[in-house]
């Protein structure tokens, strides 16, 4: 298949004058980004600009097909041409406006990334996040404040819809473990909160977190397998089941936002996988 290079380097070897009936030849690669320097020309790159192709991008994505890119090209062209275009310009106009729908077409696809591709920046993402701390302070109750990290360990994407990994909480003399293993397409919710917000609904206290650290919360359909287990000074103290909630953290908004955005585009590739024909 023709590469998107391929077509630029077929497209500037056009002359100026085949297209805009100019004497002098240039590349039809700088007109078609508003560079030429003429009356015609610039009227050409107004109407052939990327903003007035949108429309074909569109058809395109929409299925519309072949036809429907052209035909808007040709009409760009014949408004070029006020209806007086020669034969050779209009059938030049017809070559022009096809290598720009392909153009358009092959610069659109592998856009989606693959399920596989998904799930590698995921378990990337999760693998350098490194340690992260923060401050968590509870006014309320006497101003009673403590330092937390948390690191992930054990990240695993390489089964198709499959993420495990377990999230590792201390603080001074306590420490709680979270092991989860999460069946992509059982996830029916992915969002992305401050953590002092998320902690909050638990105390209902006012509860504060320095710097912010922010949260990726993945709800699914049934109880997750897996344990937390907390303990005190290198003792277990309790261990519970998870619930239906997975959770990673973030030290900033952004990252979060990113990773939970490949989190929620291969929970719906997995539904749709799972749902079947």
């Amino acid at each position: 298949m023709m590469s998107v290079i391929d077509i630029f380097h077929q497209l500037n070897s056009f002359r100026v004058t085949d297209i805009a009936g100019m004497t002098k030849v240039k590349p039809w690669f700088p007109i078609f980004f508003g560079t030429g320097k003429s009356a015609s020309s610039e009227r050409l790159s107004e109407n052939l600009s990327l903003k007035n192709m949108v429309p074909l991008a569109e058809a395109g994505r929409l299925g519309l097909g072949w036809n429907t890119g052209l035909s808007a090209a040709l009409a760009l062209v014949d408004e070029t041409s006020g209806g007086s275009m020669r034969r050779r310009s209009r059938r030049l106009g017809v070559l022009t406006a096809a290598l720009l729908v392909l153009l358009l077409r092959v610069s659109g696809q592998g856009t989606e990334p693959t399920l596989r591709e998904t799930m590698n920046f995921i378990a990337n993402a999760l693998n350098s996040r490194g340690t992260i701390s923060w401050t968590e302070t509870i006014p309320d109750v006497f101003g009673a404040s403590y330092a937390m990290n948390s690191s992930l360990t054990d990240v695993d994407a390489g089964s198709e819809c499959s993420l495990k990994w377990t999230s590792l909480y201390t603080s001074s003399e306590e420490k709680m473990v979270e092991t989860y293993l999460v069946n992509l397409g059982t996830v029916s919710s992915v969002d992305v909160e401050p953590y002092s917000q998320y902690r909050r609904k638990d105390f209902q206290l006012k509860f504060e977190v320095s710097p912010e650290t922010y949260v990726v919360v993945m709800k699914t359909d049934a109880t997750l397998p897996g344990d937390r287990e907390s303990y005190h000074k290198g003792k277990l103290k309790s261990k519970k089941k998870l619930s239906n909630e997975a959770r990673l953290l973030f030290s900033d908004d952004q990252t979060a936002r990113t990773v939970s955005d490949r989190i929620r585009q291969a929970a719906k590739i997995c539904r749709a996988t799972r749902s079947g024909p």
